[in-house]
């Protein structure tokens, strides 16, 4: 799996999945990452195949705190998951 993020200065680069669950035109993986290069970080993302489709990204430091959120209906391109 590869998955790449980067946004005004936040950097997430997945470095391994933990699940990944499909159901109902949505679709979440979870898993560890690095965000700016450092390690111990969870990621969840989920897609939602919909009308507009969206996508919602979180991410979570060692502690389990939540430090960073993004989410929104896509703008252009699609999201489709069988």
């Amino acid at each position: 799996m590869a998955l790449t993020f980067s946004a005004d200065g936040f950097s997430l680069s997945a470095t391994g999945s933990d699940w990944f669950v499909a159901a109902g035109g949505t679709a979440t993986i979870q898993g560890a990452a690095k965000v700016n290069g450092a390690a111990g970080y969870t990621f969840q993302l989920t897609a939602v195949d919909s009308k507009p489709d969206s996508l919602l990204l979180q991410v979570w430091n060692s502690k389990g705190v939540l430090i960073y959120e993004s989410g929104a209906p896509l703008k252009c391109g699609s999201i489709t998951i069988k």
